[in-house]
């Protein structure tokens, strides 16, 4: 508190101003002395608010205070100028009296009234409007500590934002020296979440959240970082409507098993249909389904059949003619599929050592000659694909790695190499763990 000196060297030490109940009221405290002993009795008080410690405009009415006790050179006012109180700094001007005097006595110099002065102690509940074109309240804390903190013991919100114009609910912006979030979350609840997003109008096409980085980390970062069986990032849909996705992604995606569970579970499982636009390229493939002689106690695998080309397979059982003959017929769709066709026929039950594909597949069927009459054939038809999309994206069976891309592995494990020779290998840094919560 700062020292006022008079021509009657009658000082006062002013305090800070806080606001009342009302919401352009404040209390003002302050501690009178008259030649440095401090005054005690009544005495009149004159206050006038300026834009300026000196000279400056006169900002609403002159406020007098009459009779007010000092004890111990403390005194207590409420004191009212309207709702003058902006974003803009105020002086006060104080004069006293001993109570009934015939001349106040100007104090010098004009105390200053902060805004920031203006918020300490709020008396709740606090309601106030504010029709300025800038803020309608800024905080400014050049200290270590927060700016502000609000505590609530109640089943409400502790903060509710409401909008009702074009813009925002609330805005954060943190400068780029900072080493904190614009946004940081703790919940210790056990059936709440740490932060909740609704759009609750039916009509909106945007997404509940919005995330956008031009850095070169990742928009989104989720983690489980203890040792539990908890899930870093969940998405689920309960619409009946088949374009509704639990989670959609516009561009390249990739997935990397990289936790400690990676030896015995899978970097990726998908649980239903699944259809792939593209194509499908793996090191290995196999099904594996439970077995059917023990399900409940082994899987059952087997690998996929390779090409070099997108072949497709078909077979089948005939059987032959009093002549040792038979047609075989294909799907309707066959020759627009297939082309470069391949045959193979074995006689079942009984050697037939001269049957051989007398007439090759066209008009989607093949025939059958020289078999033992009613013999039993089984054949099988290999074709090379020629539709529309095989045509446009042929697999190349050789090719060379990108430059970005030579001197790594798909699976450098497999070739006795460190795991950091992996193509596609997340170079990224560990993700920034937040810094630790002040109780």
């Amino acid at each position: 508190m700062k020292r006022l000196q008079s021509l009657l060297l009658i000082t006062l030490l002013a305090a800070v101003a806080t606001p009342s109940g009302a919401a352009t009221t404040f209390t003002y405290q302050g501690e009178l002395t008259n030649s440095a002993v401090l005054a005690n009795g009544n005495y009149d008080f004159r206050f006038i608010l300026y834009s300026a410690d000196l000279g400056g405009m006169q900002i609403g009415p002159i406020v007098t205070r009459s009779s007010v006790v000092v004890s111990q050179g403390v005194f207590t006012v409420p004191l009212d100028f309207g709702a003058e109180f902006g974003s803009e700094d105020r002086y006060l001007e104080i004069a006293v009296k001993p109570a009934g005097g015939p001349t106040y006595t100007l104090l010098s110099p004009r105390q200053a009234l902060t805004p920031a002065t203006h918020a300490l102690g709020l008396v709740l509940p606090l309601s106030a409007a504010a029709t300025t074109g800038n803020y309608a309240m800024t905080l400014s804390h050049l200290g270590d500590g927060e700016a502000l903190r609000l505590y609530s013991s109640g089943d409400q919100p502790t903060l509710t934002s409401f909008a009702n114009g074009t813009g925002g609910g609330i805005n954060s912006i943190v400068g780029g020296s900072s080493q904190r979030s614009a946004f940081s979350g703790y919940s210790s609840a056990t059936q709440r979440y740490a932060a909740e997003f609704e759009l609750t109008n039916a009509a909106s096409i945007r997404a509940a959240i919005y995330v956008r980085t031009a850095g070169t980390g990742q928009a989104i970062d989720a983690e489980v970082n203890s040792n539990t069986t908890a899930t870093a990032l969940y998405a689920r849909t309960t619409s009946n409507q088949s374009s509704s996705y639990a989670g959609r992604f516009s561009g390249p995606v990739s997935v990397e098993c990289a936790a400690a569970s990676c030896n015995n579970t899978q970097a990726l499982r998908v649980t239903g249909n699944t259809q792939v636009v593209g194509t499908l390229s793996k090191s290995a493939g196999s099904f594996k389904i439970d077995h059917p002689l023990d399900p409940e106690g082994k899987y059952l695998s087997h690998s996929f059949v390779e090409s070099p080309d997108m072949k497709n397979l078909y077979d089948g059982v005939v059987t032959l003619d009093g002549n040792g003959n038979a047609r075989v017929r294909m799907p309707d769709w066959f020759e627009a599929l297939n082309r470069e066709f391949r045959y193979q026929l074995t006689g079942i039950g009984a050697a037939s050592p001269n049957a051989y594909v007398a007439e090759e597949i066209r008009d989607n069927s093949f025939i059958i000659a020289g078999g033992t009459p009613y013999a039993k054939i089984s054949w099988m038809v290999t074709g090379t694909r020629h539709d529309a999309y095989a045509e446009k994206y042929r697999i190349p069976v050789e090719e060379p790695k990108r430059a970005e891309e030579k001197g790594r592995y798909l699976t450098p494990e497999a070739f006795g190499k460190s795991a950091d020779r992996a193509i596609g290998r997340d170079e990224r840094a560990p993700a920034i763990l937040p810094p630790a919560r002040v109780e």
